[in-house]
């Protein structure tokens, strides 16, 4: 396979519809975290009590309404998604040429693939980092999580270029991952 394979090129740009599509209809406004925590967004303030940290009174209200109060921020939150597709030999079964990539549209492993890079395209819109393992298929793949773009464009590329194949061994494989994910992290098996 060449770098611009046009099957390939199709097939991502394909990806890359319905998963903008989906994650469209599906933003109705950016996510806020409920946890208060230091951070550099103020949340409000909130009446100092005894053992609450000194250094977080604010002076200048303190100076203004002769009262103590503390400022409470907002803490950024982050949480890793690993996303783990299953492209093993049964996800191409019903398709007439085995070897060959199975059509986006109407099939298990369309679906599969479509799922995932939506889903990496909704998470990339909110700021997380994600990740791809693809299990089975001809050429394994482990890709870290991160945020970004471009990061997005190389999983959705992944994406289409895999052909089912091969035995997922989804215990082991799993196995395998989870030492190399961050502490904290959403793992979603498809």
């Amino acid at each position: 396979m060449t770098p611009w394979d046009p099957e390939v090129l199709g097939r991502i740009r394909h990806l890359q519809l319905v998963s903008k599509r989906v994650v469209d209809s599906l933003l109705q406004g950016a996510h806020r975290s409920l946890r208060l925590g230091s951070a550099v967004e103020f949340a409000d303030y909130q009446e100092y009590s005894p053992g609450d940290p000194i250094r977080h009174l604010d002076w200048k209200a303190l100076a203004r309404t002769d009262r103590l109060v503390v400022k409470r921020f907002e803490a950024e939150t982050e949480l890793a998604c690993n996303l783990v597709v299953d492209v093993s030999g049964d996800m191409g079964t019903g398709h007439e040429v085995m070897g060959s990539r199975p059509p986006i549209d109407g099939t298990k492993f369309g679906f599969a693939i479509c799922l995932a890079a939506t889903l990496a395209a909704y998470l990339q819109r909110h700021g997380e980092p994600v990740g791809l393992s693809i299990l089975g298929g001809d050429v394994p793949v482990r890709i870290p999580a991160r945020p970004g773009k471009s990061h997005l464009a190389q999983i959705h590329r992944r994406l289409a270029e895999v052909r089912p194949g091969g035995v997922a061994e989804l215990g082991a494989r799993l196995a395998e991952i989870a030492p190399g994910m961050r502490r904290r992290s959403l793992v979603v098996v498809i």
